[in-house]
């Protein structure tokens, strides 16, 4: 069964008050993919039509609609652009870049297209993986048959990893699906381009994968480099080693650096597109188009239970350390105490702790037409950077106006985010054991001495039990707290002080 977690918090604040957003950009053109790497580069992927002018640079597109991949320096520096195009359409897929700065671009062209208008150089149709040195020339490509590629990943030793779904397959054997339906995929190269394995997730169902990471990857925490975790939806039955799920939901497949299979999760019911996934605290939070909201899928085995909504829509997340930031549009926001009717779609991007709470949020928009998020991730500093499509002349966003029709880039500043963090949530504490029977201890390290309640909150945000345990002093303190008489399940330890609250996952075994 899934459920809705209700939201509550203290007198929420913008998580951009009073700040100096790092830079932005507004082009005439839509960008649909962002990239960082560990030189915290901004690389931005997307289409455009006509002539316009990006960075002193002419573009000229080819047909309906062409493709570009520009990137930016940390400091928002213009460094290069790629046009890529044919006289048909083009389709922008995923977007990756790696330590040493290479670009990774996946898109498909149903056209015999050209890269830079060099008509020297055709390439045929088909469904494509580009990689560019850091200085944006191309080195390798990849027509890879009738598979669309969704996802790109890349390892510390530079292989490239990529996703999604396929009818046939082009690697170092040719995969045919019989029939209409597709199958998911996943396939690595070596850095030179040299195919090395490709896997499939069969069964005659429809099963995609459309987001998948390295547990040591940019977006999540380090668990091992020998396992990857690949994420995406499926209906019908789909197959995974000796796991099957069968239905219709959200799963996560687990394999190995060789493409060994590892363990399967699943959601049962969220299904859509997968926006967007992190890996925080052994635990998997993705985001489902057409499913609005934050769901978890959780090792441990309690992995379906769970959603955190605001009733958004084209929504997606990021994450950086346990900080989850969430970014969408909506007609009306409802957050605690707060009703915001949007000037006409707006948009808004709230930080929500793990417990699905509401840190601080930051609404804006234009009263003359939408605006749309499209993409948005971290670099390696925490800094958030975002881009998306402007219809309008008015558009405001945490201190940026847009007077231009466009696509735009917002890079904010990680030092702003880090102080709002600090002043809303200033309680450190710890649980154990966890999972826990009888009692649980809360660890709790305090910079000042203060009063000290704790709650403890079922999967809904209901308040179950609550004791005060009066004054607590400076420094560490060992406090018991009964659980015996609840079930067996999921809940949250809420603790809170004069400084602020604070909250923990608790599983309550039999």
């Amino acid at each position: 069964m899934k459920k809705v977690i209700f939201l509550f918090l203290l007198l929420p604040i913008s998580l951009f008050a009073q700040q100096n957003p790092g830079w932005s950009k507004i082009t005439k053109t839509f960008p649909f993919n962002l990239a960082t790497n560990e030189m915290n580069e901004v690389i931005v992927a997307g289409d455009f039509v006509g002539s316009p002018i990006v960075e002193g640079v002419q573009l000229n597109s080819q047909g309906a609609e062409d493709l570009y991949v520009a990137k930016y320096d940390e400091a928002g520096n213009f460094l290069w652009i790629n046009q890529i195009g044919c006289k048909d359409w083009e389709y922008s897929r995923a977007l990756a870049s790696d330590k040493e700065g290479n670009v990774y671009y996946a898109f498909i062209t149903i056209d015999t297209m050209y890269v830079n208008g060099n008509l020297s150089n055709p390439f045929s149709k088909g469904f494509y993986l580009f990689k560019f040195s850091p200085t944006g020339n191309l080195l390798w490509h990849k027509n890879i048959g009738d598979a669309q590629i969704f996802e790109i990943a890349v390892d510390e030793q530079l292989n490239v990893y990529i996703t999604g779904s396929y009818n046939q397959l082009h690697h170092k054997d040719t995969l045919i699906i019989q029939g209409d339906a597709e199958n998911a995929f996943v396939a690595k190269y070596d850095q030179t381009g040299a195919e090395l394995w490709a896997k499939v997730f069969d069964g005659p169902t429809s099963a995609s994968i459309f987001q998948f990471q390295f547990h040591a990857g940019r977006k999540l925490i380090i668990i091992d480099q020998n396992q990857i975790a690949i994420g995406g939806t499926y209906f019908g039955y789909i197959h995974h080693g000796a796991n099957s799920v069968s239905g219709a939901g959200t799963f996560v497949a687990l394999i190995d650096s060789m493409g060994n299979p590892g363990d399967l999760y699943h959601f049962e019911g969220a299904t859509g597109i997968m926006n967007s996934m992190e890996f925080i605290a052994d635990d998997f939070y993705f985001n489902v188009s057409g499913y609005p909201g934050i769901g978890i899928i959780s090792p441990t085995g309690n992995n379906t239970d769970r959603l955190v909504s605001l009733g958004l829509y084209k929504d997606r997340t990021a994450s950086f350390g346990n900080r989850i930031f969430y970014i969408g549009m909506y007609d009306i926001l409802y957050i605690g105490q707060d009703t915001i009717k949007a000037k006409n779609s707006d948009m808004v991007i709230a930080e929500i702790d793990l417990a699905g709470n509401i840190i601080s949020y930051t609404p804006g928009g234009s009263y003359e037409k939408t605006e749309e998020p499209m993409a948005m991730v971290t670099d390696s500093k925490g800094n958030l950077i975002i881009a998306g499509l402007n219809r309008g002349t008015d558009f405001n966003f945490a201190g940026f106006s847009f007077t231009e029709y466009g696509g735009y880039i917002i890079k904010f500043d990680s030092q702003t985010l880090n102080v709002k963090t600090k002043e809303k949530r200033p309680v450190n504490f710890s649980l154990f054991p966890n999972p826990a029977k009888e009692w649980v201890t809360v660890n709790i390290n305090l910079d000042k001495g203060s009063e000290l309640e704790i709650s403890l909150l079922d999967i809904n945000g209901k308040t179950l039990k609550k004791e005060n345990k009066g004054y607590q002093p400076v420094g560490a303190s060992l406090i018991p707290f009964s659980v015996n008489d609840v079930p067996p399940g999921i809940y949250f330890i809420k603790v809170q002080t004069n400084e602020g609250l604070a909250f923990q996952k608790l599983i309550v075994g039999s």
